[in-house]
């Protein structure tokens, strides 16, 4: 860095007080920026629909959202499953991230 000691005494207290200036600022911005969290609104939970839950596999960006290769759309698709398996599609439909989907049971989200 610096070799205060082959400065002046004036040019010394200057580069000290330069350097001491800049630690300053940088603390502040550190302690400004560290208070500046915002916390989101949660969601309003959504209804426990095949349309709700197809909604949020495509917000996730699952393959499941899209229509399957006969051209069944998502909550077509949902409809005929309910009817064989039990899904929980208030978890589905509420799910923040797909880890959280997969914890529902019954999706993948898997390319």
């Amino acid at each position: 860095m610096f070799d205060l000691t082959n400065l002046k005494t004036r040019e010394a207290l200057w580069a000290a007080g330069g350097i001491a200036f800049m630690v300053a600022f940088f603390v502040a911005l550190m302690v400004l920026l560290s208070s500046c969290h915002h916390m989101p609104e949660p969601l309003p939970p959504m209804p426990d629909t095949c349309e709700a839950a197809c909604a949020n596999y495509s917000r996730l960006q699952c393959p499941e959202a899209r229509p399957t290769k006969s051209g069944a759309m998502c909550p077509e698709v949902c409809h005929k499953a309910i009817r064989l398996v039990k899904f929980d599609l208030q978890c589905l439909a509420n799910a923040a991230d797909i880890d959280e989907l997969r914890e529902c049971g019954g999706v993948r989200c898997q390319w």
